[in-house]
């Protein structure tokens, strides 16, 4: 049960954005934003700032549909005041895929739209200033604007499972990318810290989220499994837990003591000192849920 004061933003018909705390325009606090395949954009304890479907552009498909270009990533801008959106699309001529941002959004121009891609958009990640924006693709490609690095990608790895997720750290001139089967492969001076590849997983890997430090990365799983290398710390999963809905995605607290798990129904799991506040489980939603983002404080 929620012990705080909610209000929802209501757009075309159907829950579209939310705030548990905080209204627009309000300073940022620890939280987390949720963002659904279209578009919608839900904020606990950070401030709602928008989302495509409310504040334009309309990059997500409302319903979504086969072969519509839906919302599957959103990252987070350091300091807590804004936050990009990912859209990617598969359809007969290729794949392609855009980012929409929105509150402090140092990056500027906003990348331009990609066309021609091996693979579908999968995750998306911010450099340190917030003026980078690192944007991955289920082929290994990885593609880097503003301020951001490009130190090399896993496309063209014959017979690889596909990139889930991407994650850097605002310590690090580097990346981390992280593969269904377990596999985490760094770049620039992002460090090695071990991986699931040898072992045996019951669910895929769905997400990697790098310590704030970059000296370590948590991975989830599907099945709620996580993973903790380097100076990560475990601090529970909901493997052997029953899930109303797979798990989506991970996003770990600024000191590195916890971290929150996100399903496709909305839930929301807090472990270590990542605080709980609130969800959209057991509210109707017009997509699934599909990323996570974590909102720190300025310093």
């Amino acid at each position: 049960m929620l012990s705080m004061l909610m209000a929802f933003a209501v757009v075309g018909g159907g829950l579209a954005g939310m705030t548990a705390t905080q209204s627009a325009g309000a300073l940022p606090t620890a939280g987390y934003w949720l963002v659904s395949a279209d578009g919608g954009t839900f904020a606990f304890g950070a401030p709602f700032l928008g989302n495509p479907i409310s504040s334009g552009p309309d990059i997500c498909s409302a319903p979504v549909t086969v072969g519509s270009q839906v919302c599957r990533a959103i990252a987070a801008s350091p300091g807590g005041d804004g936050y990009w959106v990912m859209a990617s699309e598969t359809f007969e001529g290729g794949t392609s895929g855009m980012v929409s941002g929105f509150g402090a959004i140092p990056l500027t121009p906003t990348p331009p739209p990609l066309s021609g891609l091996n693979g579908p958009l999968v995750g998306a990640a911010t450099t340190s200033n917030g003026s980078g924006l690192l944007l991955a693709a289920s082929d290994g490609g990885v593609f880097a604007y503003g301020t951001a690095s490009f130190f090399g990608s896993a496309a063209g790895e014959q017979g690889a499972a596909p990139i889930v997720g991407i994650s850097t750290s605002s310590v690090v001139n580097g990346y981390w990318l992280a593969a269904a089967d377990g596999k985490v492969q760094p770049f620039g001076a992002a460090i090695f810290f071990e991986d699931m590849s040898t072992t045996h997983l019951n669910a895929p890997i769905v997400g990697i989220a790098a310590t704030s430090d970059g000296r370590g990365y948590w991975l989830t799983a599907a099945d709620g499994g996580v993973f903790a290398f380097g100076d990560a710390s475990f601090a529970g999963s909901m493997a052997g837990h029953h899930l109303n809905a797979p798990i989506v995605g991970i996003a770990g607290t600024a000191d590195n003591g916890g971290y929150w798990l996100v399903a496709a129904d909305g839930g929301v799991f807090a472990f270590g000192d990542a605080p709980f506040l609130g969800s959209m489980a057991g509210h109707h939603l017009n997509a699934p849920v599909v990323g996570l983002a974590a909102s720190e404080p300025a310093a």
